[in-house]
């Protein structure tokens, strides 16, 4: 089902600011990006750090990553949050 796996995956990187949102496990990490979301297996804890933020830890388990956007009432568009 997951085509890949790393012991560091990026799950955002702020365009401007360059910082990222890294998941680090001891275990591979399997995972398949499917726009808009990113599927992730972990098969031991997982710790989400970022630059500007306290970390996270994450039980093994299924999760799915989604990018954070914001709906413009006026127009009716979604864009995309930019770090």
């Amino acid at each position: 089902m997951y085509s890949q796996t790393t012991r560091r995956l990026i799950l955002a990187e702020g365009e401007t600011s360059g910082h990222k949102h890294v998941l680090t496990a001891n275990v591979n990490i399997e995972y398949e990006k499917k726009p808009p979301s990113t599927c992730i297996l972990l098969t031991g804890t997982g710790i989400l750090m970022h630059d500007e933020h306290d970390r996270m830890i994450f039980n093994a388990g299924k999760y799915r990553c989604y990018n954070q956007v914001e709906f413009n009432p006026m127009d009716g568009s979604v864009n995309r949050i930019f770090d």
